[in-house]
């Protein structure tokens, strides 16, 4: 079958012995969390006002891995831009209707925006300035792999179950210093 994204979702692998037809519900999950300028470098989003941790719109996003099926997954986004008490705040960014993954979990890319500098990424880390908890989601091995270079950050071995609700996956960042 396909998801609403036109991507495959499963295969069937024995064609011939499809005797008999029956209806099958399959739980997709998500994973989503934001971007943020972190001022303290503490890697908390403290507040979200325009003198504190604001999000960072239209930043690009990557999921790849391999779903439980063995199907490849890559989907691409970018951050929300929208000012607060528009839906969703700015920085925000959700991969919805997604397969469950493999054992070795699914991997998020972030670009790094132009004008800020890499913090640390926060995988499925509790925010004492949002609600919400994952459900559905662990770390493949034992422990997330994280990892900073100039152009991007990355949070991987994000295994989702079905129905996974992934919460908190966040990339804070840091301003450069300038000269005026």
């Amino acid at each position: 079958g396909k998801d609403a994204a036109n991507e495959n979702i499963s295969v069937d692998s024995n064609p011939p012995n499809d005797a008999k037809t029956t209806d099958i519900q399959v739980q997709t999950a998500q994973i989503g969390g934001r971007v943020f300028l972190d001022l303290n470098n503490n890697g908390d989003q403290n507040d979200a006002t325009l003198t504190t941790d604001q999000g960072i719109g239209n930043v690009t996003l990557t999921l790849t891995g391999t779903d439980k099926y063995g199907n490849p997954v890559s989907r691409t986004l970018t951050t929300n831009n929208s000012a607060a008490g528009v839906g969703s705040l700015r920085g925000d960014y959700l991969f919805a209707n997604l397969p469950p993954s493999d054992a070795a979990g699914y991997t998020i890319t972030q670009t790094q925006p132009v004008a800020y500098g890499n913090g640390i990424p926060q995988p499925n880390t509790p925010r004492t300035v949002r609600n919400g908890l994952s459900t559905g989601v662990s770390s493949s091995g034992g422990a997330y792999t994280v990892n900073n270079t100039v152009n991007e950050s990355v949070i991987g071995g994000v295994v989702l179950a079905g129905g996974a609700v992934g919460v908190q996956f966040d990339f804070p960042e840091t301003q450069k210093p300038y000269l005026s």
